[in-house]
């Protein structure tokens, strides 16, 4: 946390004060994921790269601040912390314009985005090299990774396609030929686009249902482990070993992060939804075999499966939202799932700590784990299945734009106020 000046507190209330700085971070990040699709659906991915940069930019510049001035104000990194997150998480909404722009590898363009936030998390450790070998400080490294978000926010403005470029681009991928008044005919507002976002759900409210199931036991079938994994090494192992184990999983996620996540967008694109599901559910039962063995192998292996899948799923959530909705709501529908899935992500959190109360040693991580592998792979599965059996809608909610036809021919019943689903398109 600190930096010059001496800090007073101990090493272990420093530990405290930035497990509190990420948990604020990680919730006010969740938190922006529906804003960041509000936003990319009203102005455009080109306008969410370079929003999202500036606010990285400030936020970084204010850690850097913090870090320099540890004893007055120490707080802001608080502050700077959760802004970069937030600034990140718009940031990243940029990369999905360039979907539309390449019709054949929609799921490769949306798995660099993941990507990307892997191979960001290697400059913690960047810092920690550069301060071990040239003795930088770490307020003058967050001072230049913010100059270095306000210059790539502003070639963002240059590279990155307007809304009105991408509409057009998309119109074309779908074989449509309107321009963007007539691909984007809905009123704006937030509150509108959301109720748009929850028609297309209605519309097909088993496909949606599962996937949320599913996004929200996998989720944490990888990130419970994930956050447990030093007390819970700490259990099988010496401290020396399970902090070398910690520490190889920060390295292997930013690499192997990066690396998996354009590989699977990749895969994706040539396996199709359906099997690419089922390439998930691999990944929980691989998960569900391995953490349990207690073994420095088995560890590194499950440490490798669960980098390969954390870097896997947002591709199905953007895959999803790319078939079952126009453009239009490509955002939107995203925010929309992803915020009822970090709501669901925190009552599994609970019901974990609730049932878990009376395990003692390992049982208290290894039941949990292999409980939320095994809810994970049944939901994967049946996801597959339902997709093998109800084929998701052409690209593009085709479907989804057929019924705007439909309320053309009867806006008089959606004046009236009615609470079909015309009415809330």
């Amino acid at each position: 946390g600190g930096g010059g000046g001496g800090a007073a507190a101990t090493l272990e209330a420093q530990h405290t004060a930035l497990d509190v700085c990420a948990s604020i971070a990680i919730a006010v990040q969740f938190a922006s994921i529906l804003p960041a699709g509000f936003l990319y659906d009203r102005v455009g991915g080109r306008e969410c790269a370079v929003y999202g940069a500036a606010i990285a930019s400030l936020g970084l510049g204010t850690m850097g601040i913090a870090c320099h001035f540890p004893e007055k104000l120490s707080w802001l990194l608080y502050v700077g912390y959760a802004l970069a997150q937030v600034g990140g998480s718009i940031n990243t909404q940029g990369v999905m314009t360039f979907i539309w722009l390449m019709p054949a590898h929609p799921n490769f363009i949306s798995s660099t985005a993941a990507g990307v936030t892997s191979i960001s998390d290697m400059f913690s450790l960047v810092a920690v090299g550069l301060d071990s070998c040239c003795g930088l400080f770490i307020g003058n490294f967050f001072i230049f990774l913010s100059g270095a978000c306000f210059v790539a926010g502003a070639v963002c403005w240059y590279v990155v396609p307007s809304r009105a470029v991408m509409l057009r681009f998309a119109a074309e991928s779908l074989g449509e030929s309107q321009e963007e008044e007539d691909l984007g005919p809905f009123p704006k507002g937030e509150i509108t686009l959301a109720k748009r976002s929850w028609a297309v759900m209605r519309t097909y409210p088993v496909a949606n249902g599962i996937l949320l199931a599913f996004s929200t036991a996998y989720i944490l079938s990888i990130m419970y482990p994930m956050q447990q994994l030093l007390f819970y090494y700490k259990n099988l192992f010496s401290d020396k070993v399970a902090t070398e184990l910690v520490n190889m999983y920060a390295l292997l996620y930013g690499i192997g992060g990066f690396g998996s996540a354009l590989f699977g967008g990749l895969a994706c694109d040539k396996l199709g939804l359906r099997n690419f599901t089922l390439a998930l559910v691999a990944c929980s039962v691989l998960l569900t075999i391995f953490l349990p063995i207690a073994t420095e192998a088995a560890q590194t292996a499950a440490q490798m499966v669960m980098v390969v899948g954390m870097s896997l799923y947002m591709i199905i959530i953007n895959r999803f939202s790319m078939l079952y909705a126009p453009p239009q709501l490509f955002g939107t529908l995203g925010g929309v799932q992803f915020s009822i899935i970090s709501v669901g992500m925190l009552f599994g959190v609970s019901l974990v700590s609730l049932c878990t109360d009376d395990l003692k040693g390992s049982a208290q991580y290894q039941v949990p784990f292999v409980a939320l592998g095994v809810v994970s792979s049944i939901l994967g599965a049946t996801l597959a299945y339902h997709w093998t059996t109800t084929p998701p809608p052409p690209e593009g909610g085709v479907e989804f734009l057929a019924m705007q036809e439909e309320q053309k021919a009867s806006r008089g019943a959606a004046k009236r106020g009615g609470a079909s689903l015309s009415s809330a398109v």
